[in-house]
């Protein structure tokens, strides 16, 4: 798969599930791990609003859903900003970039916002429509997410040392507020220990990256109050 001719897939909603549960997300020598994992927290979000949008039995699971697609918009523009401002200009920096030209760098970014937009602007008025659209958005989102992995993963594991990659992230983490770190850490926990469809490796990886302390008293409190009330909520929504 190409980077820049990335096109959204129009298959059938099957075709999202089965790229979202079969591909490995492992990469030897790739330490950027919270890259991978907002993608797969973002994956498994969108899976269970999907699959929540088919079940709307009233105007009580509707606003669930509506509230569940704001936090999930957020987690989105949260991924969107640490990727534009923190990781591309840091492959940039380290010419991991160079063989893409500007004109198709800008074309990445640019199918990146409209998913962003499709995600914010999506109603979930009509449950039948609603839920064509949600998964041909997971569609997208996975194979977007799955381009720029393939391409960039190999890049950085191949010219950037471990060490050189943990202090991008130390940076990466500095760049952003407490409120931002516990949000996505909590959507992190969610998406990587209990997912039968994360490999080892990255669970291994969250195990040893986290830690204890944040794992076992920050995140069932965080938990609480940031995921239940909004995309903790649909686990009413069946």
């Amino acid at each position: 798969m190409n980077l820049f001719n990335w096109r959204p897939r129009r298959n059938r909603a099957s075709s999202a599930q089965s790229q979202f549960h079969s591909r490995s997300r492992y990469y030897p020598g790739f330490h950027v791990h919270g890259w991978l994992w907002h993608h797969m927290s973002i994956e498994y979000e969108l899976d269970r609003v999907a699959r929540a949008v088919a079940h709307i039995q009233n105007e009580s699971h509707r606003r669930q859903v509506e509230g569940a697609l704001q936090q999930l918009a957020k987690s989105v523009q949260l991924h969107d900003r640490v990727e534009r401002d923190q990781f591309v200009p840091w492959l940039q920096s380290r010419a991991l970039v160079s063989v893409f030209d500007r004109v198709q760098l800008r074309l990445y970014e640019s199918r990146r916002a409209q998913l962003a937009h499709r995600l914010e602007t999506i109603s979930v008025a009509s449950r039948s429509g609603a839920s064509r659209r949600m998964q041909a958005l997971l569609n997208d989102f996975v194979a977007h997410y799955q381009a720029g992995e393939v391409h960039l993963a190999p890049l950085v594991a191949k010219h950037a040392s471990e060490k050189e990659q943990k202090d991008h992230t130390s940076r990466t983490l500095s760049s952003m507020s407490i409120q931002e770190k516990a949000f996505t850490l909590v959507l992190f926990s969610e998406a990587v220990p209990q997912n039968a469809t994360v490999c080892k490796e990255l669970k291994d990886a969250f195990r040893c990256e986290v830690p204890l302390f944040v794992k076992k008293t920050l995140l069932p409190l965080w938990r609480n109050t940031i995921y239940t009330p909004g995309l903790g909520a649909l686990r009413a929504v069946k």
